[in-house]
């Protein structure tokens, strides 16, 4: 899944540029009506869910209530001596065997306890005879025959009846079966069957447990270990409004008001759309068939066979069988779209689905796929196992993209483009989310993690592989020289904080598994890919990836899986793989390492980084390896910049000690490895002078690492403020894209701080100096002027940040191209539309934000509505701030899915900072009753609104709102929690070095020229 916002914290604007027999009604359950949430109270097939218990009693006699006394208290003697020998329990009354044991842990990591202290209450008042958030693993799914209708219509409602078959195997003798199930109503099924044999168990008992969102069947008779067995289930629901689930949306097409039902299931919300064993290693097959209104069409993760009439007025799709694999991949779609269609060079049918009107921006991403797929049949050496690979633009959709197998589904400016209006790096942007999800169909879809905690295995992997792949789509794009700004640094920001996380890490209920859906999992997963693979001989990590799908593919493997494979790879090697790799995943945080030298002789030491001088690992997750780490040291000296020397710094912590010529030496070569590197003074000094006479001799990435380096650990008290701000004097002569996009990000990090401080007007001219070669280049050359991939990321960021900080020239001209676009339709170059609006807004009038607005609701590009929700948050109105804020709540006005991208925009400007966290504050319920279940826009929302606090009274008031309200939203409290440590770090900055920064940018906002040494 590729993160929905892509926010880029440092930057103002939020992109990364910054889902048997025929089903017919009258068999179905009655569809959802309004007299509640569990409308067939009176059918007696439904167990009404409540906290009454059910209707109906029996009389019995003195002699019998005796008996049953007696036999209470023996019962009651068992359950205390079973529930102190077996973990998790079951009511002996209702189960007949010993309690199914825990599903075991893997190898590498703790499952967290699950607590026994209170009893597990069924939503009809009796105890719930399973209490673990865990399904038990006494059966496992083998086959899903699933059956919807889908009815959507303003006027009688957007509902949905479904019939689920599922097969299934008892692997040990039960008389139990439990699932999943969310936000439904299920009919009790009266019998399961057993596959061979037809012998029949009675379902006596279902009971719904709502906290862990499981159903449970009693049954009158144990099912025999190893055999096969079919349960049928009848449910309804309301398409939900939550974008998860089986969920409902909408779009304006000629006035006209269309709706679209579609799916997001990852994490945990196939059970939304049916019952299910919803867990990612009980993969099983499906079989579909949709029932729809006529004129609509509807999709499957496999192709279509055939379709036939229904009742009156609607249709039925009955589609192939999938292949084996995890409830969360699990994809349908009902809509009115049409397609682009073609076929890969071995064979594969591959279409792209939009909106009619909008079927035009869709070649892009066509030619994407076509070329894409077999270029990772090729890379992963294994065919890509379905018969075809659709792509669908959904309207309304909170993640980025979604990789269920076989029918990709998309925010629409993650995959729509348009020729001369999308900017290019909205244009790389789609083809890395396209071939983030590809990466997916064999990493994720292949082979699935085993349990959420390995989380990373999908989305690191998915994440590395999208460069290699859109590297090679485009070579020209340098997409492995953009890793090191784009995901490795980002990474290293978001685990330097002391309640960052392990990348394996412990989860159980959903909100914890929604939470791990963040850089940790995404960025650092991917860059620790990135270092294990430069640092083994080439080939070698690509030859382990390879036998590790073959061995695990349809299946699901754990961490240690993948180290075996490697390793086997890495033949006649003593490397122990998983003991170096095991120091990266299952402890959190990066060291720094700390190099000094004395003559030629140089001494290397690790510790633990964290972004602030009081920062403090997080107790929730204790180090086993004392924060050390076995680090695959590199280095260059200025002898020689092109050969590479290794070295392996021990997890033991002890010094490595090294034999260095050359006047300066640079470490971790194109910043490959996942860590910091402190120098002595007199390094970072010749390193700062060989910048300044020829910052060439050092590569794009060197730069770029230096760069950041200098500034993280000069904001963490680790290095001479000072010493940082004098490196970034060399950016006025730097003409690459990555190193001048660290500085600007650091800086600009910086200038959330200062904003309101006597020293940000001497920041503010600072920065234009070091921009102004570029504006001047950019100038002399045309705005309109067609530049190279990265030159034109180049321009784009330069203007908007120069016009974004008052620079004359800048906002003269992007004001002017603003008018004439508005009062002449006059074109705005791609690569600056997203500055030109900007300025536009920034310094115009009402009437120009309300044109703007007009833009934004009537425009069918989705690229160019991106641009304007931006643009539209520039603003320095008071007025129409407070309007937009309440306008993001308004799904009638703006997608709930970019209701965070609007508070984010707005809270990165400084007229916006204090009405968005005002917003955030008195609408709090709202929000989190909003995003709670989403992965990512809630931590978003809340590093939006806290990013720019730096005075002890805002962290004071702010820190105690947010831990007030602490307990709230489980989703969002490590996000709570990394905000409250991100203000203090930022107060404490400011207080600490306010006074010297202020007077170095003062005295260096002059004429001087980069060798200066002021």
């Amino acid at each position: 899944m590729a993160s929905g916002a892509n926010y880029s914290p440092l930057r103002e604007e939020a992109s990364n540029e910054d889902l048997s027999e025929r089903l017919d009604f009258d068999d179905s359950p009655p569809l959802p009506e309004d007299d509640g949430p569990y409308p067939n109270a009176g059918n007696p097939r439904v167990q009404t869910v409540g906290r009454r218990g059910f209707k109906g009693s029996r009389g019995c006699s003195k002699l019998s209530a005796v008996m049953i006394v007696g036999m209470v208290i023996v019962a009651i003697l068992l359950i205390a001596v079973i529930a102190s020998l077996a973990r998790p329990k079951c009511v002996p009354s209702i189960a007949s065997t010993s309690p199914p044991s825990e599903p075991p842990a893997p190898a590498d990591v703790t499952t967290p306890p699950v607590s026994t202290t209170t009893a597990a209450i069924a939503t009809n008042g009796e105890i719930f005879p399973w209490d673990d958030i865990r399904l038990p693993q006494t059966v496992k799914p083998i086959h899903y025959d699933l059956s919807l209708i889908t009815k959507m219509n303003k006027t009688t409602g957007f509902k949905v009846a479904g019939v689920v078959k599922i097969d299934f195997r008892a692997k040990s003798a039960t008389d139990q079966i439990v699932m999943h199930y969310k936000n439904m109503t299920v009919l009790k099924p009266d019998k399961v069957t057993a596959i061979v044999g037809g012998q029949e168990c009675r379902v006596t008992k279902m009971l719904f447990y709502e906290t862990h969102e499981q159903l449970y069947l009693g049954l009158d008779r144990e099912m025999a270990e190893g055999k096969s067995y079919t349960v049928t289930l009848q449910f309804s629901y309301s398409l939900s409004d939550t974008l998860d689930g089986y969920y409902l949306s909408s779009y304006m097409e000629n006035g006209i008001e269309r709706y679209i039902a579609s799916t997001q299931f990852e994490p945990t919300a196939a059970r939304r759309a049916f019952p299910c064993f919803d867990e990612p290693a009980l993969k099983a097959t499906f079989t579909m068939k949709m029932t729809r209104a006529k004129g609509l069409i509807s999709l499957f993760n496999t192709a279509l066979i055939r379709t036939t009439t229904a009742e009156e007025g609607m249709e039925q799709d009955e589609f192939n069988t999938t292949v084996a694999m995890s409830t969360y991949l699990v994809a349908f779609v009902v809509c009115d779209f049409e397609k682009i269609n073609s076929t890969t060079a071995n064979g594969t049918d591959i279409a792209v689905y939009t909106s009619r009107a909008k079927i035009n921006q869709s070649r892009l991403a066509l030619d994407v796929l076509k070329k894409t797929i077999p270029f990772y049949e090729n890379f992963f050496g294994i065919a890509y196992p379905l018969s075809k690979q659709d792509m669908i633009a959904i309207p309304d959709f909170s993640a980025g993209a979604m990789e269920n197998w076989g029918l990709i589904t998309y925010r629409e400016a993650s995959i729509l483009y348009q020729d001369g209006v999308t900017s290019s790096s909205r244009m790389q942007w789609i083809v890395e989310t396209i071939t983030h999800e590809l990466a997916h169909q064999w990493f994720g879809n292949l082979v699935t993690m085993e349990w959420w905690n390995d989380l990373w295995l999908n989305e690191g992997f998915a994440t590395y592989v999208q460069y290699i792949g859109t590297n090679e789509y485009n070579p020209d794009w340098h997409m492995m020289e953009q890793f090191t700004v784009f995901t490795t640094q980002t990474a290293l920001e978001a685990d330097s904080q002391g309640n960052s996380h392990p990348i394996s890490v412990p989860v159980a209920d959903p909100n914890e598994i929604n939470a791990i859906f963040d850089s940790i999992s995404y960025d650092k997963g991917s860059s620790l890919i990135r270092m294990l693979n430069d640092f083994l001989p080439e080939g070698i990590f690509l030859k382990g990836l390879q036998k590790y799908l073959e061995k695990f593919k349809f299946s699901n493997a754990k961490t240690k899986d993948l180290w075996d494979a490697v390793s086997k790879a890495y033949e006649g090697s003593d490397l122990d793989i998983a003991s170096m790799m095991d120091t990266w995943t299952l402890q959190m945080g990066y060291p720094v390492v700390n190099m000094v030298r004395k003559g030629s002789q140089i001494t290397a030491t690790q510790r633990h980084f964290l972004h602030s001088p009081k920062a403090q690992p997080s107790k929730d997750f204790p180090s086993k390896f004392g924060y050390k780490w076995t680090i695959p040291l590199t280095y260059i000296t200025s002898d020689d910049v092109t050969e590479k020397h290794s070295v392996t710094m021990n997890k033991s912590g002890a010094p490595e000690n090294l034999d260095v010529e050359g006047k300066w030496y640079k470490a971790n070569c194109d910043q490959s490895g996942f860590y910091r590197v402190n120098y002595d003074s007199a390094n970072w000094d010749a390193l700062i002078n060989q910048l300044n006479q020829d910052h060439l001799k050092l590569s794009v990435a060197d730069r770029a690492n230096l760069v950041d380096d200098a500034f993280s650990l000069a904001w963490a008290g680790q290095l001479d403020q000072i010493k940082a701000l004098s490196l970034s004097r060399y950016l006025v002569k730097e003409t690459e894209y990555s190193p001048i996009n660290a500085g600007l990000n650091n800086l600009l990090k910086i200038s959330k701080v200062l904003r309101n401080t006597e020293g940000y007007g001497a920041f503010v001219e600072y920065i234009l100096k070091l921009l102004s070669p570029q504006l001047e280049r950019f100038a002399r050359n045309g705005w309109d002027h067609e530049e190279s991939h990265l030159q034109g990321f180049l321009k784009s960021v330069v203007i908007y940040d120069a016009a974004a900080l008052g620079h004359p020239g800048t906002v003269d001209n992007a004001t002017k191209l603003f008018q004439e676009w508005r009062n002449n339709n006059a074109e705005v170059p791609a690569n600056l539309k997203n500055a030109v609006y900007c300025a536009g807004i920034k310094y115009g009038s009402r009437d120009d934000w309300d044109f703007c607005w007009k833009q934004y609701q009537t425009t069918l590009v989705a690229s160019e509505k991106r641009v304007l929700l931006s643009a539209l948050s520039c603003t320095n109105d008071p007025f129409l701030i407070n309007r937009y804020l309440y306008y993001s709540m308004d799904e009638d006005k703006i997608p709930s899915q970019n209701t965070g991208t609007v508070i984010y925009n707005i809270a990165g400007k400084a007229a916006g900072a204090n009405p968005a966290l005002s917003f955030v504050i008195e609408n709090w319920d709202a929000i989190v009753d909003r995003f709670e279940g989403s992965p990512f826009e809630l931590p978003y929302i809340i590093h939006a609104v806290t990013s720019s606090i730096a005075r002890q009274y805002e962290y004071d008031q702010v820190s105690k709102f947010f831990l007030d309200h602490f307990n709230e939203s489980k989703t969002g409290k490590r996000a709570v929690q990394q905000a409250i440590e991100n203000m203090q770090a930022n107060v404490d900055w400011l207080a600490a070095h306010k006074t010297e920064v202020t007077d170095w940018f003062k005295a260096n906002t002059g004429p001087a020229s980069a060798g200066d040494s002021r």
